[in-house]
């Protein structure tokens, strides 16, 4: 007998099919005299496991980028010019026309290895008598928070200003501001 399930030929006399398991009404005699090639079953999920590759190997990709993705945030370098910009905008908010002011002469004057910078530059702008007004500028900027991704300074004793004509007087302006901090001592928690 051929067993009409896997196609094998089994012993006359057979209940159940002992490649496949089927019962003995699944079974038709053998007439050809030869025993029966057994068909491969057809694979019916090989799509379902091609997508569940696909899948896989998808979602770890995006875990792996997700991972990277956070460590690069923490570790923001920020750039001079970014410091530069910062400070300029600290003095912007004490002008009486910000919208006028031009700035010239900016650098990085000295930095520690907390983070601390002192930047100085030159701005021109109106007063409130519509006069042009120069003024030499002195910043100490604290640090960087790249969580607000916005800079720290103390209002009351980390910005300086003067009359341009005083450049003499710079390295005392910037012993002042490292006066005002704990320069080159790591920044307390607050």
């Amino acid at each position: 007998m051929i067993c009409k399930k896997c196609g094998k030929e089994i012993q006359d006399g057979i209940n159940v099919c002992p490649y496949c398991g089927i019962g003995i009404n699944g079974a038709v005699p053998n007439t050809s005299g030869t025993a029966a090639v057994a068909e491969k079953p057809k694979k019916k999920h090989k799509g379902l496991m091609i997508f569940c590759y696909i899948t896989a190997i998808l979602l770890l990709s995006v875990i792996v980028i997700a991972i990277f993705a956070d460590d690069e945030g923490e570790s923001k370098t920020v750039s001079e010019k970014e410091y530069i910009i910062a400070a300029e905008n600290i003095i912007k908010k004490d002008l009486k026309a910000p919208s006028t002011a031009i700035f010239s002469n900016e650098k990085i004057a000295d930095e520690d290895e907390y983070g601390r910078k002192i930047v100085t530059f030159t701005v021109e702008s109106q007063n409130s008598f519509g006069g042009y007004v120069t003024s030499n500028c002195y910043v100490l900027i604290t640090g960087y928070d790249s969580n607000d991704d916005s800079f720290t300074y103390n209002a009351a004793t980390g910005v300086i200003t003067s009359e341009q004509g005083f450049d003499f007087l710079e390295e005392s302006y910037i012993k002042k501001l490292k006066e005002s901090t704990e320069w080159n001592q790591p920044q307390k928690e607050e």
